[in-house]
């Protein structure tokens, strides 16, 4: 290994002391993550508990929607046939 340190060597082979602290970093963070992912889980469940009573009620933007959509196809219609 001509050209490699011992100190590189070292970093790309990290020792068991290293790892094992890594690895106690994560377990302490553990718990702290968890926590996270509940509170998001909850979150999420309000959330959708907000949505649901809105299924099937009509889009009350949805004229104005269509007209946009329409004007959108007409740009990309002019577009393609001058070549941009």
């Amino acid at each position: 290994m001509a050209g490699v340190t011992g100190r590189t060597r070292q970093r790309a082979v990290p020792g068991p002391a290293r790892g094992a602290a890594r690895l106690e970093h994560a377990l302490d963070r553990m718990d702290i993550e968890i926590e996270e992912q509940r509170r998001r889980v909850a979150d999420a469940k309000t959330r959708l508990a907000g949505y649901e009573p809105r299924l099937g009620e009509a889009f009350p933007l949805q004229g104005e929607l269509d007209m946009k959509l329409m004007q959108l196809a007409e740009i990309e219609a002019d577009l393609a046939n001058t070549g941009v």
